[in-house]
């Protein structure tokens, strides 16, 4: 009988430090990857992992998703989508000369 008592003693702290070791993985695991999102939005890694860690990451992500991205981020995506499309269509009219079809088409 003591045996018993010892045997489930012992399986329910295992349980009670597994939820503890879970939990403390992921309220560190969920601020690591809202200062990564944060830092993608041109906002400050570092800072949103701190207040993650200080008012919890689910209301953290939360009011990161509601402020978006900042402005100088805006203009970084859009100065990026231009050169992108600049490249395409000078690879395009590269491809496509116009001294191909003079050969094909009639005087």
């Amino acid at each position: 009988m003591l045996l018993l008592q010892l045997s489930s003693n012992f399986g329910l702290q295992n349980v009670r430090l597994g939820i503890i070791i879970f939990v403390v993985v992921l309220f560190l695991f969920l601020p690591i990857c809202i200062g990564i999102a944060a830092q993608t939005k041109g906002r400050s890694g570092f800072g949103w992992f701190l207040l993650s860690i200080l008012i919890g990451p689910l209301f953290s992500m939360l009011l990161l998703l509601i402020t978006g991205e900042t402005d100088a981020k805006r203009k970084e995506w859009i100065v990026e989508d231009e050169r992108i499309r600049e490249a395409e269509r000078n690879r395009n009219t590269k491809e496509s000369k116009p001294d191909d079809y003079k050969r094909f088409m009639p005087h």
